[in-house]
């Protein structure tokens, strides 16, 4: 699961029940009040903080989490995350807890500063966040080849909405790479990434058991197609024009194909590169 660092963080405290909430602040302070400031009834548990107290659950309620996942009792916090993890789909595991770190973070406004917002503006404040952190995901790639003379014969550019480690979009970008060069007909390529990893993970194929180095492998059998192939690493420095196209395909929101009458927008990139 992928987030804003900040949540991330907060997620892991929600796991480990290390949250300042009363109940865990009065195991460490003699004669302190657990009752929940918010309610000023309850003992204020992480249980009952994001869950179970009313404006906690209008505010879920209305992200449209599942009502047997807030009607249900748990004795422990962790138990129903757990729940939760097993019931929804990854993207909608995303979006309940930056919507739980919102509801905690209305609560402490509240205690801190004596401001209130209703249920609907967090919740509000909280999608907004979602889909502007969706949009800073946009993942995307570029694609150039070169003859050996260095002169452009295509290339190709595109974007994806997705959240991946990085060596995930390197293969995806590998993958678009030797797409290209197929479809040009070229027999004998080499193929070059900034990726140091990506580049061993290939040269070390068959021995890699993990699900990314399964996808490698499998992207690597299109290689036989090719009379002669070498895959290398290269400076980032050396990928001026690749990194433009991607660039260029997300400010864009497009994807690109083309061949040696390559678009206008590299133009100086190409030709720099040609003469340098």
């Amino acid at each position: 699961m992928k987030t804003l660092p900040k949540i991330i963080v907060f997620c892991w405290r929600v796991g480990h029940d290390i949250l300042p909430i009363y109940a865990n602040i009065s195991t460490i302070r003699k004669n302190f009040n657990k009752v929940y400031p918010w309610c000023g009834k309850e003992e204020e548990t992480l249980i009952h903080a994001l869950k179970d107290y009313p404006k906690a659950q209008d505010i879920l309620t209305l992200g449209s989490l599942d009502n047997r996942l807030l009607e249900r009792d748990y004795s422990y916090c962790i138990d129903w995350i757990e729940d939760i993890m097993r019931t929804l789909d990854i993207k909608v595991v995303v979006d309940f807890f930056t919507t739980l770190w919102n509801s905690w973070n209305n609560k402490n406004k509240f205690i801190f500063r004596g401001q209130d917002e209703d249920a609907k503006t967090v919740w509000e404040r909280a999608k907004t966040l979602c889909h502007d952190f969706r949009i800073h995901n946009l993942m995307g790639y570029g694609v150039i080849v070169r003859d050996a003379d260095g002169f452009m014969l295509g290339g190709s550019g595109g974007f994806k909405e997705a959240v991946m480690d990085i060596e995930w979009a390197k293969l995806m970008a590998f993958e678009e790479s030797v797409k290209v060069v197929g479809e040009l007909n070229i027999s004998k390529a080499v193929f070059e990434s900034d990726c140091a990893s990506l580049v061993n993970r290939i040269k070390k194929k068959g021995l890699d058991f993990t699900i990314l180095g399964h996808c490698m492998d499998k992207a690597c059998m299109k290689l036989d197609n090719f009379i002669l192939v070498e895959v290398k690493w290269a400076n980032r420095s050396c990928n001026k024009v690749a990194d433009l196209i991607c660039n260029f395909a997300l400010k864009s929101s497009c994807s690109w194909n083309f061949s040696m009458d390559y678009p206008k927008e590299i133009h100086d990139s190409v030709m720099f590169d040609a003469i340098n």
